[in-house]
């Protein structure tokens, strides 16, 4: 196993003692070695390099890289590096010859172990480096699951996170595991509401076990009110109309364009309702490009992207969609639909809504074989006008449908 250039990634698994004598021999035998300090404390006798890998370690990962072209490298992970790990991170930085990962135990296996839960009933995430994103939704409609942490957000501060994005969430029975492995290390069982109250130093996961009783899983409703988005002045596609766009669009997996996304509604709705949806939505404006990450943050959506940008600038550095929402596009609506078409794949639609008579007749003249129906949607609401209720009808929306064949 031992190459003269070569990189080496040590799955270091809970402790120190998780390491067989062979991969020792391996770290003993390497010029560099690099790791979290706290890994790196574990070899303090033997005579190499020593690299911390810190806040810049995609940087220092790279000069690794080249320091392997003429001496060995090992590469110290914690848990098992191919599990939301440095492995996933030097794949994407050199090709498979240039290293070898060495597998171990996680932090969440050896949990399992000690409560005999089998982890293949469980799904697993981690919130390192969501930028305060948690896929709450995610977390709290799998039937069981596990979380790791990190020093932004303890186990203790997720829980009561959960509880407050989902008070039902309160009765779930949930599993605390600080520093595993380690002296330190600390156990401790609860409903989540019991658990949220304690302390939890170190680096910790929680574990949630299956429901008890009765539990609605909280699924992101379709139309939600406008209240509940952050907009600007009314320029937000309305419940009902919403609801219409999402019926057209036809969802399934794969990949989602929501082009002149305004607050992000639509596709924010889509991507909660379609797990396996990959939403990128462009806007041109950063002060609702702002509102559209603070959305997605309130509904706890790691499935949706938020691009800043003119859309026909922007659509090349999108993945080809599967499905395309129009909601903006001004005068350039035209060679937005035809480059939207261009990309889009084999059976994929995409569904325009319009406002103005302007947009209309662009739409009318645009891509007329491909154009499956066309649709107007009136929505009148119940206002009081005195001791009288009167219907005010809303602008009228016209939405068109578009298919490749």
């Amino acid at each position: 196993m031992n190459k003269k250039n070569h990189i080496y990634v040590i799955s270091c698994g809970i402790s120190v003692d998780s390491i067989p004598a062979s991969v020792k021999t391996i770290i003993n035998n390497v010029a560099v070695l690099a790791g979290g300090k706290r890994l790196l404390a574990m070899f303090n006798d033997a005579d190499y390099k020593k690299i911390a890998l810190g806040a810049n370690a995609v940087e220092t990962i790279k000069e690794l890289v080249v320091l392997a072209k003429r001496q060995r490298v090992a590469i110290l992970a914690s848990g098992d590096a191919l599990f939301h790990g440095i492995a996933g991170t030097l794949a994407k930085l050199t090709t498979a010859e240039h290293y070898t990962v060495i597998p171990n135990i996680t932090a969440f296996q050896a949990l399992c172990a000690k409560l005999k839960q089998p982890w293949s009933d469980f799904e697993l995430f981690s919130i390192h480096g969501r930028n305060g994103v948690v896929p709450w939704r995610k977390i709290l409609a799998a039937e069981q699951s596990i979380i790791y942490c990190d020093n932004c957000l303890s186990a203790v501060g997720l829980g009561t996170e959960l509880i407050k994005k989902y008070p039902e969430a309160a009765r779930r029975p949930a599993v605390i595991g600080v520093n595993i492995g380690l002296d330190s290390e600390m156990i401790k069982c609860g409903t989540l509401q019991e658990l949220a109250g304690d302390d939890c130093p170190g680096l910790s996961i929680l574990m949630l076990l299956k429901p008890t009783g009765r539990t609605q899983e909280p699924v992101l409703p379709l139309g939600l009110d406008d209240a509940i988005y952050a907009h600007e002045n009314g320029l937000i596609t309305h419940p009902e109309t919403r609801a219409v766009i999402i019926a057209k669009l036809g969802l399934r997996g794969g990949v989602m364009w929501d082009l002149g996304a305004g607050s992000g509604s639509v596709g924010i709705e889509c991507a909660g309702m379609c797990r396996n949806l990959a939403v990128y939505a462009v806007e041109q404006s950063p002060a609702r490009v702002e509102q559209i990450i603070s959305n997605v943050a309130a509904e706890g959506l790691d499935n949706h992207h938020t691009i800043t940008g003119d859309i026909l600038v922007k659509l090349d550095q999108l993945p080809e969609p599967d499905v395309v929402f129009i909601g903006g596009g001004g005068k350039n609506i035209q060679a937005i639909i035809r480059r939207a078409f261009d990309c889009l794949h084999i059976g994929g639609r995409i569904v325009v809504s319009a406002v103005t008579l302007e947009t209309v007749a662009a739409l009318n003249s645009v891509l007329k074989d491909e154009l499956r129906e066309v649709i107007s949607v009136g929505i009148a609401r119940s206002k009081a006008a005195g001791s009288l209720t009167l219907m005010k009808s809303e602008n009228q929306i016209t939405i068109f449908t578009y298919i490749k064949r």
